[in-house]
């Protein structure tokens, strides 16, 4: 991968398991179904780490020898995403949590995390043009949360979410690129049909 500069934005956009179209609304995030997780909604992103995509690699051995090596597709990718001050209701909405009439965000025997899909952007370091690093379905799971005492200094907690990526059932896609700079004819409404189909304008 050729070299990258800074931590743009992400888009997250929870999706429908059966269709794999983007929620928009109430059961959604928000109307467009598509958030974007940047300075003005969040405090900024602060890294997006991904891990897993190269599959396990098994040699294969005969007459005393390593003939070959078997292993195809994508390994257990995972992303840890973290962000300054993502709201408290995409955060519970992506970890599954639900609401009551109280106003409570909670967990359950029942619980299930929705199906997301995710794209972080980047800059290549030459063009400066972007970089769009996509994951087509996964979820995400329950923030974990750890509360520090402030001391002479305010201790702040930023979020931290785990998003464990699936093949997509319509063509067994993980994870894909779109590199700007690559490509004079990229357009953000073919990655958006690509990766967030069904979203609204």
């Amino acid at each position: 991968m050729a070299e990258t500069i800074g931590f743009d934005y992400a888009r997250v956009a929870i999706i429908d398991d059966k269709t794999e179209k983007v929620i928009s609304g109430e059961a959604g995030l928000g109307d467009t179904g598509v958030f974007k997780i940047d300075a003005p909604s969040s405090d900024g992103v602060i890294s997006g780490a991904i891990s897993g995509l190269a599959p396990t690699i098994t040699k294969i051995y005969g007459s005393n020898q390593a003939v070959g090596v078997s292993g195809q597709g994508a390994g257990n990718v995972q992303v840890t995403l973290a962000v300054n001050d993502l709201p408290h209701e995409i955060v519970a909405k992506l970890g599954g949590l639900k609401q009551d009439d109280k106003g409570a965000w909670y967990l359950d025997t029942k619980s299930v995390p929705p199906f997301v899909a995710l794209e972080m952007v980047s800059e290549e370091k030459s063009s400066h043009k972007a970089v769009h690093l996509c994951l087509y379905k996964g979820t995400f799971a329950p923030e974990n949360r750890t509360l520090q005492t402030d001391t002479d200094q305010v201790q702040r907690a930023t979020d931290s979410l785990t998003f464990t990526a699936l093949n997509r059932a319509s063509d067994g896609r993980v994870y894909a690129e779109y590199w700007e700079s690559d490509d004079s004819s990229f357009e953000q409404s073919k990655l958006d049909a690509d990766v967030f189909p069904g979203a609204k304008p």
